[in-house]
């Protein structure tokens, strides 16, 4: 008789410990869904934001092709600006702006590289996006200086100076008196 109740004791703390283990189990495997599911939707934004970053980079490097004629260029750069003007504001919207503006200066047409780079200007300031107000205020000097104005070439150039210096970016800020662009270096 005293057998028979521990045999009974042992399999009734062994059903608790195995019901015990299932819920543990469930508890377990509830968490690694439900982390998974949040990486699910973090990486989905993530990649989302990629796809769009790197269409916005296709359409640039289209717009850089010799092939296509100065109207085919002119339609890419124009697509990745209206989609860049439907985002958000943050600072990759600012820096492709920016891009956006260089391009069309290369391209001859300074009223919208003057109107676009003001955008991403007025945006960077906003996001105190050091970087691309430098870069902004480069473009203009160095759109200044094609021009032969410069005294407002100058200006640009020292004002791009001061940001690039204050973002320890020393070797970029050299660079303005000898490179195209400093997103080209």
């Amino acid at each position: 008789m005293l057998k028979a109740f521990f045999i009974d004791l042992f399999y009734s703390k062994k059903t608790i410990l195995k019901s015990t283990i299932s819920f543990n189990r469930f508890l377990y495997t509830l968490s690694i869904a439900i982390v998974l599911q949040a990486c699910t939707i973090n990486h989905s934004k993530s990649t989302q934001q990629q796809i769009v970053s790197d269409s916005i980079t296709i359409w640039i490097k289209a717009s850089k092709n010799k092939k296509n004629s100065l109207i085919k260029q002119k339609q890419y750069l124009n697509k990745a600006y209206k989609y860049l003007i439907s985002r958000s504001d943050d600072t990759i919207k600012s820096k492709q702006l920016s891009i956006v503006a260089y391009r069309y200066r290369e391209l001859n047409d300074s009223l919208l590289f003057h109107s676009i780079n003001q955008k991403a200007q007025k945006l960077a300031y906003k996001l105190k996006d050091s970087f691309t107000i430098a870069d902004t205020h480069w473009s203009l000097a160095n759109y200044y200086n094609g021009e032969e104005i410069y005294d407002k070439s100058y200006y640009h150039y020292n004002i791009a100076y001061g940001f690039f210096e204050s973002q320890n970016e020393e070797y970029l800020a050299c660079l303005l008196y000898t490179s195209p662009s400093p997103r080209d270096s």
